[in-house]
């Protein structure tokens, strides 16, 4: 109806005879006369309806809502081409939540009759007695859809795909009494499930975009019991977590603590505070300044960004006085700069780290019986106005593209995945497998891809591959000059 409203080009005057401009009012999608009849004419309608319930937010009226469920309705739907459905997926997924929309389909029958890989994703469990997971296969793809970025509808139906193999992957074990699922090889079964879909989806699109197998970030592990014995929430924004650090002091020994002697942990802890600080462009600008200069004090009073928040202009200075001032603030220990994964295996088994800042390789490389003691999550960015990118030190993805043939494009990809290559990729990025030996946290993963997912920017190198990859020598003076600033001991 809201689309049956005309305009007299003779007086101006307003036609609308089937009360268009009210339901437009009610937020309300009525076909015009007989839905049953409206739909029978056009296959399109139905999806076009639930896309502007989606896209709009109006609730779809109940005889509406009811024909689309129609078996001839659905017969209708399904006769029309996959681009003409196409076309109005891809427009849901700018909509502010598709997974409305996404669970409308779903509950019509239309999901089914275009993307039928999804359906064993519905009342597929996830969460066992670790309590991992909050929703199903279907509804995480839905959510994850979600939390991408809006004006990227193709890392949207990225994100809807992203576990579309862990029906296929499912196993159950018990350890310990608990009951474990696992999800083995759902990477692989991930990429070949929706390469297959991105075929259906994507065709008018010359270029698919790359297809991340491996990916690397830095996050904050917060200790469980901790955070739950001080009452205090996971931290939203750079602000609450330093209250969160001042409120572990009396939960733990070591507030925050990191493998500070690791040249590129410490790199890696400067490029997500400077990232969480002044966002993406922030961020880019402080590693070209480092690519222009090279040297620490050449670079540590240059502003990268200005903070509305803090009034303050953003600069490396200010991020390591920060860092200087964790440990006469009692925020970590003395020398934290020289800690080694020794260190920090000792103290985290001992439950005596608030928070632990490490790449996920490494969090991964960790005893399971200690870090599950853990929660990750990427460092709180101070404010959401700005770009935000995930800083990530690997990335491994394969690109291909539109033109390729399937066959050739199923054969690279069934040889990443294979057990020898997957090996090799691991040993060369400490990054975990897909493969089947593979028992690294599931939730991991999830979360990592999830987050690069929603960071508006995508992944970014951190400063240790954006500036130094090709001088080492040089990466050792520059982070030689971060630990006697750090430990006070500094000669410009």
């Amino acid at each position: 109806t809201m689309n049956a409203i005309a305009v007299n080009l003779k007086d101006g005057a307003i036609v609308d005879p089937y009360q268009g401009r009210s339901d437009i009012k009610n937020k309300t999608i009525r076909t015009v006369r007989n839905a049953y009849d409206r739909f029978m004419e056009d296959g399109l309608r139905p999806v076009r309806a639930l896309r502007f319930s989606s896209q709009l937010g109006f609730m779809i009226e109940k005889e509406t809502y009811q024909a689309i469920a129609n078996p001839d309705v659905q017969k209708k739907v399904a006769s029309i081409s996959m681009e003409r459905f196409r076309d109005e997926f891809v427009k849901m997924k700018s909509s502010p939540k598709p997974s409305i929309g996404l669970k409308m389909m779903e509950e019509c029958g239309i999901l089914d009759i275009f993307i039928p890989e999804l359906k064993p994703c519905r009342n597929c469990i996830q969460s066992d007695d670790r309590g991992y997971h909050n929703f199903d296969v279907m509804d995480h793809n839905f959510y994850a859809c979600d939390g991408a970025p809006k004006e990227k509808p193709l890392v949207r139906i990225a994100a809807l795909f992203h576990d579309i193999g862990k029906p296929k992957s499912k196993t159950q074990t018990i350890e310990n009494g608990l009951t474990i699922f696992h999800f083995f090889n759902h990477e692989k079964y991930s990429a070949e499930i929706s390469s297959d879909c991105s075929q259906k989806l994507i065709s008018s699109i010359k270029t698919q975009k790359n297809l991340p197998l491996l990916l690397n970030h830095y996050e904050l592990a917060y200790l469980t019991n901790a955070r739950e014995r001080a009452e205090v929430d996971f931290p939203s924004d750079f602000e609450e977590y330093m209250a969160y650090l001042f409120a572990m002091k009396n939960q733990v020994f070591v507030p925050f603590f990191t493998e500070g002697k690791d040249d590129d942990t410490l790199l890696g802890l400067i490029s997500v505070q400077a990232e969480a600080l002044c966002g993406t462009e922030g961020y880019k600008k402080l590693v070209s300044l480092i690519n222009k200069y090279g040297n620490f004090y050449q670079v540590w009073e240059q502003e990268i960004g200005y903070s509305s928040t803090l009034e303050t202009s953003i600069t490396l200075k200010y991020i390591m006085d920060g860092l200087a001032a964790y440990v006469p603030n009692d925020l970590s220990i003395a020398n934290w700069t020289n800690a080694t994964a020794k260190d920090v295996k000792t103290y985290a088994s001992e439950k005596q780290i608030g928070v632990l800042f490490s790449s996920l390789s490494n969090h991964r490389k960790m005893d399971v019986k200690i870090m599950r003691e853990y929660e990750a999550d990427r460092m709180p960015v101070l404010s959401v106005k700005e770009d935000h990118c995930l800083i990530a030190p690997a990335v491994c993805v394969v690109n291909l593209s539109a033109a390729s043939k399937k066959e050739i494009a199923e054969e690279i990809l069934q040889s990443l995945v294979s057990d020898e290559n997957q090996s090799y990729l691991s040993d060369e990025t400490k990054l975990a497998p897909v493969n089947s030996r593979c028992r690294a946290f599931d939730v991991q993963a999830d979360d990592v891809r999830y987050l690069a997912a929603i960071a508006p920017s995508g992944p970014a190198p951190d400063i240790a591959n954006a500036c130094f990859q090709t001088d080492m020598a040089k990466k050792t003076k520059f982070v030689e000059e971060i630990r006697k600033y750090l430990s006070g001991n500094t000669e410009k």
